[in-house]
């Protein structure tokens, strides 16, 4: 029977960790080993490892010297003995059937990569990111799935997935441990180079906890340097098939560009510094060649591109901002007003 190798890795976690650990303890499918990969904790994370070791045979304990999450996941790769390869993070969770319904679905498609849809719980909200049911059955329809920017998503985490394990290591597929924003990405992008087919199931199997200090948009110095060499990572899938040109990716590099801006607003960087990001944007051989003759933008990008063609940098912030705070607010109140349709509901029945 197939083996699922689980891998977590752990850092100071020892608040959520019990819960991780229970979700795999507690899944319907028993064939599995978990991989506790600690990467130098200070807190009690690796003497709770150690504990479910000495209760599970199918547990197994690591502990390394501080790299980071990345590291922590590849040292993890390298002691794998399972057919198939999940990751969790230690604060997050997975659904009592998700191993039994990945295998099954393993079984039944035989593909190489299976995707899930997810659940994101933060207090009491739990938001679900539902996948439909398809099947991609060679390269091209996996290459038009990845054009289609608002799939890109599903494939920013390595969490919500069943990888091949002979695929990872014959390829030496890995996470990069020098890239500090979107390694998750490029990890499954790497991936899908070598492979031929994927298999959505729809079903919500994985749950991600959000911390109150997670919500805001960290500062990242470099942050259009990342984000454009994400670029360069994403469109490099491509390579070797000639139907796909810079148009199919626009959508991706305006990506880059939105979250590379709504950092520096967020993060309320000085003038000059928001100025000179701008700038590094408008200088790319890439923004250069657009010509809105040519693509097909939404009307939200094509004017943040006009504005930094103009070089109007200031009303690029405000305009942004203006969005933001629009948006922000039909958020709280599509909230209150599902709130308000469940108090309703109880109360009548």
């Amino acid at each position: 029977m197939e083996k699922i190798s689980i891998i977590v890795p752990i850092y100071n976690a020892e608040k959520t960790l019990k819960k991780c650990i229970n979700s795999v303890i507690n899944q319907n499918f028993q064939e599995w080993e978990l991989l506790l990969i600690d990467d130098g904790s200070t807190d009690s994370s690796l003497n709770l490892c150690k504990e479910y070791e000495k209760i599970d045979s199918r547990i197994k304990a690591f502990s390394k010297q501080n790299g980071g999450v990345s590291s922590a996941r590849n040292y993890g790769i390298e002691k794998v003995n399972g057919d198939f390869i999940i990751f969790i993070d230690s604060d997050d969770y997975i659904e009592n059937n998700l191993l039994q319904s990945a295998i099954n679905a393993y079984k039944n498609h035989k593909t190489d990569l299976i995707i899930w849809g997810y659940i994101m719980e933060r207090k009491n909200e739990r938001i679900q990111y539902n996948v439909s049911m398809k099947y991609l059955k060679n390269k091209y329809e996996i290459l038009n799935e990845l054009i289609n920017i608002k799939n890109i998503s599903f494939y920013a985490t390595p969490c919500n997935k069943l990888y091949k394990t002979s695929i990872i290591k014959n390829n030496n597929v890995k996470f990069k441990e020098q890239v500090s924003l979107g390694e998750d990405l490029i990890f499954v992008l790497d991936y899908i180079k070598n492979i031929n087919n994927i298999y959505f199931l729809p079903e919500c199997l994985s749950v991600y906890s959000i911390m109150e200090n997670s919500l805001c948009r960290k500062d990242i110095k470099n942050i259009w340097d990342i984000q454009y060499f994400l670029y360069k990572q994403y469109i490099s899938t491509f390579d070797g098939y000639t139907k796909y040109n810079f148009n199919n990716f626009i959508g991706f590099f305006f990506r880059s560009i939105s979250i590379s801006i709504n950092t520096a607003i967020s993060n309320k960087w000085n003038y000059k510094r928001y100025k000179k990001l701008c700038n590094d944007i408008i200088s790319t051989d890439e923004f250069k060649k657009i010509n809105l003759k040519n693509i097909k933008l939404g009307m939200y990008t094509k004017i943040i591109y006009i504005l930094l063609k103009l070089k109007l940098f200031w009303t690029l912030k405000c305009f942004i901002n203006f969005k933001n705070l629009l948006s922000n607010r039909l958020k709280e109140k599509l909230k209150n007003i599902n709130k308000g349709e469940e108090d309703a509901y109880r109360k009548f029945n």
